[in-house]
C-alpha cells in the first residue's frame, strides 16, 4: 500500500469506524505520541480520548497530498459532546465542527511522525467553554 492510499484508509477504516484494533497495520512501532507512549497505543492514546469524549466522532476528508515519505491531510471534524470528559471539560451536549490538517511522515509504509493542526480556539468557543467575542 502507497503512503495516499494508507493515510485514507486511516482515516476511513481506523478513525471515523472507531477500529483502532486495526491501527498496526498504519502506525509503526517507532511512532512517538506528543505524550510519549509509542507505536499504534501512543497513536491511539490521543484518538481515543476523542472518540470517547465525542462517540460520534467522524473525520471528513477535504484534501490529502503526497509527496515522498510525507502526506498532508486535510479534514472536518465533526461531533458531539456526549461522552466522557474532554481535557478536563465534562460532556456539554454541543457538537462541534471544526477544521484541521496532519502532516504525516512514513518509513517503511507506516506512520513514524505526525503533527496536527487544528482551530482549539473555535473548538473551545464550539464547546461553550470560551465566550465567542472574546473582547467581553
Amino acid at each position: 500500500m502507497t503512503n495516499k492510499p494508507s493515510i485514507l484508509s486511516l482515516y476511513q477504516d481506523c478513525l471515523n469506524k472507531h477500529r483502532f484494533d486495526l491501527l498496526n497495520d498504519y502506525i509503526s512501532p517507532d511512532y512517538t505520541a506528543i505524550n510519549g507512549v509509542k507505536g499504534p497505543t501512543g497513536f491511539a492514546s490521543t484518538t481515543d480520548a476523542i472518540v470517547k469524549a465525542f462517540p460520534d466522532a467522524q473525520w471528513i476528508v477535504e484534501e490529502v497530498i503526497a509527496e515522498g515519505e510525507k502526506v498532508y491531510i486535510r479534514w472536518k471534524f465533526e461531533g458531539t459532546h456526549t461522552g466522557g470528559t474532554f481535557q478536563q471539560i465534562a460532556p456539554t451536549g454541543k457538537k462541534v465542527s471544526n477544521t484541521g490538517m496532519g502532516v504525516y511522515t512514513f518509513r517503511d509504509g507506516k506512520v513514524v511522525a505526525t503533527n496536527v493542526f487544528t482551530d482549539r480556539l473555535m473548538f473551545m468557543q464550539q464547546l461553550g467553554v470560551l465566550p465567542v467575542d472574546l473582547g467581553k
